[in-house]
This record gives C-alpha cells, sequence and structure tokens, in this order.
C-alpha cells in the first residue's frame, strides 16, 4: 500500500505554487490559494502539464511504455493504466490523477516539481 505524508506533500505544493508564480504560470487568482484542494489550474491546450517531461526521463531510462504499465498493474494493483494510457498521457491527451503522478515519479526517480514545473527535460531516442 502507498502510503502519502501529506505534510510533504502541501510543502511540495507550496513550492511548486512559488515556482509557477515566479515562472509567471500561475494567475492572479491562484496566488492566494494555501490549501492542498486546489482546483485545476489551466495553463495551456494539453491535459497536463508533464506529459514530454515523463516520456523523456521513461525513454533516458530506457524503459517503455509496457515495462511502466507493469509496475502499475503489478506493484500498485492498478490495470487501468495500461500502455495506451501512457501514450495519452505523454501526448496530452489525458489528465493524470494525483495518486498517478505520484507513481509515475516514483518509478522515474524525480519529485512531482520536476515532472510539473521543471526545467524541460531533453528527450533522446
Amino acid at each position: 500500500m502507498l502510503e502519502i505524508d501529506w505534510d510533504s506533500l502541501q510543502q511540495g505544493l507550496d513550492t511548486i505554487k512559488a515556482r509557477m508564480h515566479k515562472k509567471g504560470v500561475l494567475s492572479q487568482s491562484m496566488q492566494s490559494v494555501n490549501s492542498i484542494a486546489t482546483p485545476p489550474l489551466v495553463v495551456s491546450s494539453t491535459k497536463n502539464l508533464c506529459g514530454r517531461n515523463i516520456q523523456c526521463l521513461r525513454k533516458k531510462l530506457h524503459l517503455t511504455q509496457d515495462d511502466v504499465a507493469a509496475v502499475f498493474a503489478v506493484d500498485f494493483g492498478i490495470d487501468s493504466f495500461d500502455q495506451s494510457t501512457l501514450a495519452r498521457v505523454e501526448n496530452g491527451q489525458r489528465y493524470l490523477r494525483d495518486y498517478e503522478l505520484l507513481i509515475i515519479a516514483t518509478i522515474l526517480s524525480v519529485s512531482i516539481e520536476d515532472l510539473l514545473v521543471g526545467e524541460p527535460i531533453e528527450c533522446c531516442g
């Protein structure tokens, strides 16, 4: 079972919010939001901010989409996150659930912050 440290999650969200504000991505109305239960922030035409970074990191680790989907199924018991789901995430055609983002960050050994607002990651291959 995946255990979540809510204090660390809140600290991470505060850091993300600060970095998004610094980059000019965070809207004026969102700057005063201070809780975990923030509404979704629409900043582009894609359905997620991290698909490209997920794809690039996955490729750098020489993992296939099937490899990542297998971790969801075997380690976390989530059969609904398959190869085609990951392809849609990476192409910005699907929203990510919070726990999916956490699992992907764990698989790729990066922070959620790095996936969302980290420096753009160069793809290889």
